[in-house]
């Protein structure tokens, strides 16, 4: 891919820094990719309440088992996570069952040489190539760190995005925040086309204002977590405005009604699960439904086994367990699936 990824000037220097205050409590994340593999999860299932910290968990701070505003997760095969330490500029591994992790990208400072990050956000890991795609947002960059390097090679320039994710097909797709929209990047293209908003920040059906996630699924249908518009949109492919899908209802608590949402993740089916971020929760969203339901979290926020505080993304293992991040609490928090009350002639959801 190398340099054949070129960006745009962007100079909306006050909504940058609105949304570096934003990353400090955990907004703008996307981690996942397509995948083939069955996730097991079926229309019945249910999660324990009661988390589990998998990684960080302790007060905020440099060393190896602490994070600094958390964000972006993703659940590899082994059950290792892999996290974007954002305020510490740096990505984290953490191996299955470890007290402690290891840095993979940046860590070192702030900076924008090669080996550095500023402020990273968004990240998406393609297995094919072993390697990571970072939303370098303080550095107006995407950068591609192939795993075990010590430094990663700038592919997208000038360019603020807050979210990344890649199709089936490699493509990748970028959260712009300042341009209210959400861009598609093929790979050794030279420019990108709008898939998403591109009409202003703004409430309707072809405006975003804020995309903070994006999550495609195999016939290219991007749905989009639309932050400051408190609700979901889904843009077919080629579609020239959204639909709202979730949400929508004005800024609440109810299950109609979401408060800054996050992340987004949908399944084979059309379910949604949705990081509910300043409503401290995790939605589970029926395709054609007009509320959701919880799975975990309340509204309000704390710090017990079965609260969230500030979430920011949610990512699932292989078995179908939910993995959150916590990110004013500054931990990874795993909440086990219950499958008692599935059936085997029920459909399997994938991802």
């Amino acid at each position: 891919m190398g340099d054949n990824f070129n960006g745009r000037g962007h100079s909306e220097l006050q909504t940058h820094l609105i949304w570096i205050t934003l990353i400090a409590t955990g907004v703008g994340v996307a981690t996942t990719t397509v995948s083939d593999d069955d996730d097991g999860i079926c229309a019945r299932a249910t999660w324990n309440p009661i988390g589990i910290t998998v990684a960080g968990g302790g007060r905020q701070g440099t060393a190896l088992d602490q994070f600094n505003s958390p964000g972006a997760l993703f659940v590899d095969t082994d059950r290792s996570v892999y996290v974007v330490d954002s305020r510490n500029n740096r990505v984290m591994k953490w191996d299955f069952g470890a007290k402690s992790g290891t840095v993979v990208a940046g860590g070192i400072e702030a900076g924008s040489d090669n080996n550095q990050l500023r402020r990273p956000n968004g990240l998406v890991i393609d297995k094919k190539s072993d390697s990571l795609f970072l939303c370098d947002l303080g550095n107006l960059r995407v950068v591609q760190w192939f795993l075990g390097a010590k430094s990663g090679q700038p592919i997208i320039s000038n360019v603020s995005c807050i979210g990344i994710t890649m199709d089936n097909e490699g493509s990748l797709y970028l959260s712009e925040n300042d341009e209210y929209r959400v861009s598609k990047w093929q790979r050794d293209a030279t420019s990108s086309e709008i898939v998403a908003g591109g009409h202003g920040k703004g409430s309707t059906l072809n405006q975003l204002f804020m995309p903070s996630d994006t999550f495609v699924d195999r016939i290219h249908s991007v749905f989009v977590a639309d932050y400051w518009n408190n609700r979901v949109m889904q843009w077919p492919a080629g579609a020239k405005q959204g639909i709202i899908v979730a949400g929508g209802n004005g800024q609440g608590n109810r299950t109609d009604q979401l408060r800054n949402p996050s992340a987004v993740k949908v399944d084979r089916l059309g379910t949604m699960y949705i990081v509910d971020a300043l409503n401290h929760r995790v939605l589970r969203w029926h395709q054609g439904a007009t509320a959701g339901n919880v799975i975990v979290g309340t509204h309000k926020s704390g710090t017990a086994a079965n609260q969230l505080w500030n979430p920011s993304d949610l990512a699932f293992d292989q078995q179908g367990n939910l993995y959150v991040t916590d990110t004013a609490n500054n931990r990874i928090q795993f909440f086990a699936i219950d499958k008692s009350l599935c059936s085997q002639n029920q459909p399997t959801k994938k991802f």
